[in-house]
Order: C-alpha cells, then structure tokens, then sequence
C-alpha cells in the first residue's frame, strides 16, 4: 500500500515537472519564436481575465439570490392552511395542532382585508395584514426590517380611549418605506382609512372608516410588499372588519 501511495506521489510529481516544463518552454522567449512567446502571454492573461470575471459575476449573483430569498420567506410562509368554506374560527385550536407537527416552528393565525388609506397628502390602496405581533415567531422576522419606530410601538399607538368598535377607533401600523414617501409620512403620523365591509346576515356590502396610526416604518427589499401592504394587530383587524374570532387562514 505504501509503495502504491509512493508511486502514485512520483508519476503526480512527474506530471507537474512536465506540464511546467513545457508551459516554460513556451513562455521563454527565444529570438527566432519570440511571437509565440508574447501570445502565449496575452493567451494566458486573458483567460485569467475572463474566469476572474466569470467568478466575480456568480458570486454577486449567488449573494444576491441569496438576500432575496432571505427576504422573501422572511414575510411569506412557507405553508398556508385555508378553509375552502371561507373564515376558520377554531383557529387556536388548528394552530396547537399544526406545531405539534415535526418541522413546524410557528403557526400565525392572519387575516387580510383592502383598503383606500389618505395622509391629506397622498392615497393609496393598501392590503392590510392582520397579525399576532406578540406571539408570532413567524412574524418576527418583520423586526429585522424595521428603519423607524417599533413593532412593540403597534400596540402602544392604539388609542385606548376611543371603543374599539368606534368608527373614529384607530390602530397602530407597520407601514413599507416605498409607501411612507408616497404618503409623505413619518412615524407618529394619522392615517385616514376607507375599507370595504360585509355587514348584517345577508352580507350586504358597506364601507368603514377609521384612522391608522404609523407606529413602525420597514424596508423588506421586496417593492410590492413595501409599497402596498400594512401590518397591523390581529384582534384591532378583526374588529376593525367586522369579523371578531375568524381568520382567513393560518401561516407555518
């Protein structure tokens, strides 16, 4: 075994003696074949050049997907659980079920509700995204992205002395930067919020208003998440929709 080891070393070190030899013999120039000398140089060179070139681009590349996927998943789940009935009221109880699982490490109730929002000096329409900020692990991830304000400010910027069902109640938001230039709007600032809602048993179709107030500005890197979507408490979206004890669907 070890004469095999040492004869495999030799014929290696042998190869690497001839390979060099040879790539000298053709980079040392001689008078009567200097021309093959220089463009064996400008040959060499310019294949340096261009696997540099091709291993600066796949690692930009590698680290931008990278980023981007990070982001992503950081405020998308990977698994949604839905009701093709519509709402699911027994969410807590899916939810304790769904961690039990092997592999699941959170288990968000959420809700999802449109509206028309107005600073006095921009509108936009928004998707709003009712969530647990304190207990959400999956939602945590928001705080990595925070630039102003704080997600422990949502619930400190409710007014508490308006009646939740009060048309006139407000609720503390995260809003996206993108969106927060357009609205010309800083953290501490009121938001004014027409909403379409499904009322009484036959579902009629009504709009309510209310005020939001910017309690966190964030910057995910992803514009549609940026520019059009809000992040509130769950039960302030809840009541604000008129849909008390319901979600639309649980995030794993």
């Amino acid at each position: 075994m070890n004469k095999l080891s040492e004869g495999t070393a030799f014929a290696l070190r042998i190869r690497l003696r001839y390979e060099l030899t040879i790539a000298l013999r053709y980079l040392r120039a001689r008078r009567k074949n200097a021309f093959i000398s220089i463009t064996t140089i400008f040959t060499a060179v310019g294949v340096m050049i261009g696997v540099a070139a091709l291993i600066i681009v796949l690692s930009v590349m590698n680290g931008f997907e990278s980023n981007l996927r990070e982001r992503v998943l950081s405020l998308s789940p990977q698994v949604q659980i839905l009701n093709y009935a519509g709402s699911i009221t027994d969410y807590d109880k899916i939810s304790a079920q769904a961690l039990a699982l092997p592999g699941v490490t959170a288990a968000d109730p959420f809700l999802i509700g449109q509206g028309l929002v107005s600073s006095g000096r921009g509108v936009a329409g928004v998707l709003i995204r009712g969530i647990r900020f304190d207990a959400a692990k999956g939602q945590s991830q928001l705080r990595r992205f925070v630039e102003a304000g704080s997600i422990a400010g949502l619930m400190a910027a409710i007014d508490s002395k308006a009646p939740s069902d009060a048309a006139d109640a407000s609720m503390g938001v995260a809003i996206g930067d993108a969106l927060a230039r357009k609205l010309k709007v800083k953290v501490g600032d009121r938001l004014r919020i027409v909403a379409p809602i499904l009322t009484g048993a036959s579902s009629e179709l009504s709009t309510r208003t209310g005020q939001l107030v910017v309690a966190a500005i964030f910057d995910s890197g992803i514009s549609y998440i940026d520019s059009g979507v809000i992040f509130a408490e769950l039960g302030k979206t809840q009541e604000f929709f008129g849909r008390r004890g319901r979600v639309d669907g649980i995030e794993l």
